[in-house]
């Protein structure tokens, strides 16, 4: 014979299934303000500065046979010799300095404006080149900014002579460690002046550190970026020195990433008006 619930156990139950809503909605709170920084004032922020050099040789740039991908006589106007498309994804610059780096200085929270207001990448001559900044083969990129791709390029139809647009297909993948690539987003564009957004797809970047770029048309179109979450961040120069300001005092990790030679981490303490200074190197051949 069942027996009921009665007045009381209604009550139990009823402030137990509102306890757990309340305390889902909480840490639902708190991991959303995780992913939230905040703009604040910084007095006498600290500085950094530094540089990325690679000992021993780079390694080999990668080639690839022009002519077994389209549009070959437009697409060797860069980049080829002799039929030959090279990529050059480890650069050194002077006294060794490692370009395509970016230094992150990981875990703050608040502190001067975030003004990453978008990543823009021109497809030009069948090539990914990044704009707005020191190197055009790797940017920054973030959850809430959005990514922009313009075709520039256009070139006589090999069948029929007309001048038409170069048919790029940009796909992203989203990289995240102990996973396999995940697409992010794959479109075509075959028309020159083409521009798309992808501010929407960014999201998928809160998933994954790292985004690769890659023409599925043209394989030797790459051109890579780091996820950053608030402005303390550096892309080195073409000498591999970067520089990083309004630094709120505390102890941080600073990574130097590059998209081939993988990432380095340091930690630094960061006292009120200090300027600290780092050196990263990388291994090469």
């Amino acid at each position: 014979m069942g027996r009921s619930i009665g007045k009381l156990g209604v009550v139990v139950i009823a402030i137990c299934v509102i306890s757990l809503v309340g305390a889902v909605d909480v840490f639902a709170a708190k991991k959303r303000g995780k992913s939230k920084y905040k703009t604040v004032d910084v007095s006498n922020g600290a500085a950094l500065s530094g540089v990325v050099t690679l000992k021993g040789k780079a390694p080999a740039v990668k080639k690839f046979e022009i002519g077994k991908f389209p549009q070959p006589e437009f697409c060797s106007g860069v980049d080829t010799k002799d039929g030959v498309r090279v990529l050059n994804d480890v650069a050194v610059g002077k006294g060794n300095g490692l370009q395509d780096v970016v230094v992150v200085i990981k875990g703050i929270k608040e502190g001067k404006p975030y003004d990453l207001k978008k990543t823009h990448v021109d497809m030009d001559v069948c090539k990914f080149v990044v704009t707005g900044g020191p190197s055009q083969f790797v940017g920054v990129v973030s959850p809430t900014v959005n990514f922009t791709v313009t075709n520039k390029d256009e070139a006589p139809d090999p069948k029929t002579g007309k001048v038409i647009g170069v048919l790029h297909n940009p796909h992203s993948f989203g990289i995240a460690p102990k996973k396999n690539p995940s697409t992010m987003f794959n479109l075509g564009m075959p028309e020159k002046g083409q521009t798309l957004s992808f501010k929407k797809d960014m999201k998928k970047i809160r998933r994954a550190p790292v985004m690769k770029l890659q023409c599925d048309q043209h394989e030797y179109m790459q051109a890579w970026f780091r996820s950053v979450r608030h402005p303390y961040y550096a892309l080195v120069g073409t000498d591999g020195a970067f520089s990083i300001d309004q630094i709120p005092p505390g102890k941080y990790k600073v990574i130097a990433w590059h998209p081939i030679l993988g990432e380095q981490t340091q930690e630094v303490t960061f006292s009120a008006g200090a300027k600290e200074s780092v050196k990263f190197e990388f291994a090469g051949k």
